[in-house]
């Protein structure tokens, strides 16, 4: 009970952060699809959740999920801007220290339609 009332609270503050982003106004720009792997302080954060959130705000497609070796991994598809303040707000979160993120650069994936958490 009292577990279940500490993950609706951590879900609310993380709710709270992203709703109290100042999303700014984006130019268009090239639409790219990237594949990202984070490592540091990065599972059991709400680094999931809290990227997942934003990633919709910013109107991107693609998925987040952990893996077995404590980093989270993420494909992110949409305009290359919305993806940098993305990527750029995540380094700056309370909680969450990422000390290392792989970047590389895929091709545009037609078959994402949305963002969400694969498990």
């Amino acid at each position: 009970m009292v577990k279940d009332f500490i993950k609706r609270l951590k879900k609310k503050y993380i709710e709270n952060q992203v709703d109290n982003t100042e999303i700014p106004k984006f130019s268009d720009s090239e639409i790219v699809n990237k594949n990202f792997k984070f490592s540091g302080n990065v599972q059991g954060v709400g680094f999931r959740f809290q990227f997942m959130l934003l990633a919709q705000e910013l109107e991107l497609v693609g998925w987040v999920k952990n893996l077995s070796d404590g980093r989270v991994e993420a494909e992110v598809q949409g305009p290359r801007e919305k993806i940098e303040f993305l990527i750029d707000d995540m380094k700056n979160k309370q909680r969450i220290r990422i000390d290392n993120i792989e970047e590389k650069e895929q091709s545009i994936n037609n078959r994402l339609e949305e963002f969400k958490v694969v498990y």
